[in-house]
């Protein structure tokens, strides 16, 4: 009987033990999980306005080349430094506006 006695506690204890881990574990998961979420949620938030702003300096830099080639084959550097002025104050992420030939020589950069 005193055999008994002593192992009921420890059996007790183990199992109290062995769902305190299950839980503690559970809610780890829990906690992963939501955070995957969110990190997840930011992501596609951050990659839709990235999206839109290229859009707009793509748009911007197309008009760019088609007032461009409406100079003819001279290169006007006043066209080219005004056009290039606004574009870098409309995107103040550009640091420079660079035109490259069909060659893919460089040919002019602003500033």
């Amino acid at each position: 009987m005193r055999g008994r006695i002593t192992k009921s506690p420890l059996i007790a204890g183990a199992i109290t033990l062995l769902i305190s881990i299950a839980m503690w574990q559970f809610t780890l998961s829990v906690e992963r999980e939501t955070m995957r979420g969110g990190t997840i949620s930011q992501a596609e938030t951050f990659a839709r306005e990235a999206q839109a702003t290229f859009i707009v300096a793509e748009n911007d830099l197309a008009q760019m080349i088609e007032r461009f080639g409406r100079t003819g084959d001279a290169f006007n550097n006043d066209i080219w430094d005004f056009d290039t002025a606004q574009y870098l104050r409309g995107h103040p992420t550009s640091l420079t506006v660079t035109w490259v030939d069909e060659n893919y020589i460089l040919r002019h950069t602003m500033p």
